[in-house]
């Protein structure tokens, strides 16, 4: 039986000078504003997305629009670009958007635009709540983005290859339109690639684009037990919907149990027929001899197939 994941926290965030590893690096403005913010849901409202590619070799990675349209709710309105020039980048930074998922290259100089570098430092402010600057080394653009208004987003700490950087950059925006925050996203891509330690989250890592459908989101560990069974562990987070540990109800065994958020859940003993109707409630990641799945993509008998 797989080991279970202990730790002495579910997350973790730094404040202060440096780099943190596989942490969120926080700021207090950032906090602030969320305390400051009128509480308000996205279930019912329109996000924005804004997907620039500004760097052919990676235009796979523009295909994640798909993933925010796998839900009738929330309601996503996503916008792709191509080969923006420094003067419509520093538009779409400057307008209005949910979240911002940039595609392309970083240098000293700036972020890479089609006649030339946009140093975010350069803007008095920007307007978009999260973001994800997927190309290397995009720490200090990204820093100036908080900085300058955004709440909280993603950015790397060394070099990207083309390929491990298009992989993250799916997962991570399949996860956020789940649901998850950008600091939990982030956690369980740091679990499933050892490269996504080159990726830090920003800001106030509690941010997330949408709810779940269920209100809470969880990962499934699955391993093959006996008699053809299956065994299932259930490993939940905490949004910032709860601002404390709510009490869930679980019924993956067609029988409810309740348990506290943040306390260990014990191990379900599934069959097929179970597990695929666990997998049916929502779509969720599942990880299967340490790779990273998705239960609307998968069956019980593919997950046999995988052990």
């Amino acid at each position: 039986m797989r080991k279970k994941i202990h730790a002495e926290t579910r997350e973790r965030a730094w404040v202060g000078p440096g780099y943190p590893f596989g942490v969120n690096k926080l700021t207090p403005e950032t906090v602030s504003a969320r305390f400051a913010r009128e509480r308000q849901t996205k279930q019912d409202a329109t996000i924005e997305v804004d997907i620039i590619c500004n760097d052919p070799s990676m235009e796979d990675e523009s295909a994640v629009r798909n993933y925010y349209h796998l839900r009738e709710l929330p309601e996503f309105e996503v916008s792709t670009h191509h080969q923006l020039t420094v003067a419509k980048l520093a538009d779409r930074l400057t307008t209005s958007s949910d979240f911002l998922h940039y595609i392309g290259h970083i240098s000293e100089d700036g972020i890479r635009c089609a006649d030339g570098y946009l140093d975010v430092r350069t803007l008095s402010e920007v307007n978009i709540t999260t973001f994800l600057l997927n190309a290397c080394s995009s720490y200090e653009q990204g820093a100036a983005l908080i900085e300058r208004g955004a709440r909280s987003g993603v950015a790397t700490l060394s070099r990207v290859g083309n390929e491990l950087a298009t992989n993250i950059g799916q997962s991570f925006v399949r996860l956020l339109s789940t649901g998850f925050s950008v600091r939990n996203a982030l956690t369980v891509i740091h679990r499933h690639s050892l490269a996504g330690y080159r990726y830090i989250a920003l800001g106030d890592g509690k941010v997330s684009l949408c709810q779940s459908m269920s209100g809470l989101v969880h990962c499934l560990h699955v391993e093959q037990a006996r008699s053809g069974k299956f065994y299932v562990d259930v490993e939940m987070y905490l949004s910032d919907r709860f601002q404390f540990s709510p009490i869930v109800e679980l019924s993956a065994e067609n029988r409810p149990r309740y348990y506290a958020l943040l306390a260990e859940i014990p191990t379900f003993e599934l069959s097929a027929a179970e597990l695929n109707g666990f997998f049916d409630e929502e779509p969720m990641p599942v990880e299967i001899n340490g790779d990273l799945h998705w239960s609307d993509e998968i069956s019980a008998k593919d997950v046999a197939k995988l052990l």
